[in-house]
């Protein structure tokens, strides 16, 4: 596998912290990045838990427990010509 540099830009204080934890863990900064993108490849999605719990559901299982309770308002089925056919095949 061929190995490529990336550069990229980011504020002073916190490149500063974050290698300060970095050393702390006694890992350098690339090993932590090349970490934090295998995370990303592995679970398809940012492994931060913060951007996880709002990801799109996966299967019709969590489709449905995760909107079970949204309620879109009348304007919304309307506008968009969705309540004429649910109505028509459904009553």
């Amino acid at each position: 596998m061929s190995s490529v540099s990336y550069n990229f830009r980011i504020d002073e204080d916190l490149k500063n912290q974050s290698f300060s934890v970095f050393k702390r863990l006694g890992i350098s900064p690339a090993q932590a990045i090349k970490l934090f993108l295998m995370e990303t490849v592995e679970r398809n999605t940012l492994p931060l838990p913060h951007y996880t719990e709002d990801i799109a559901p996966k299967t019709w299982n969590e489709f449905f427990d995760k909107y079970a309770n949204d309620q879109p308002d009348d304007d919304f089925l309307r506008e968009r010509h969705i309540l004429p056919a649910v109505e028509r095949d459904v009553f």
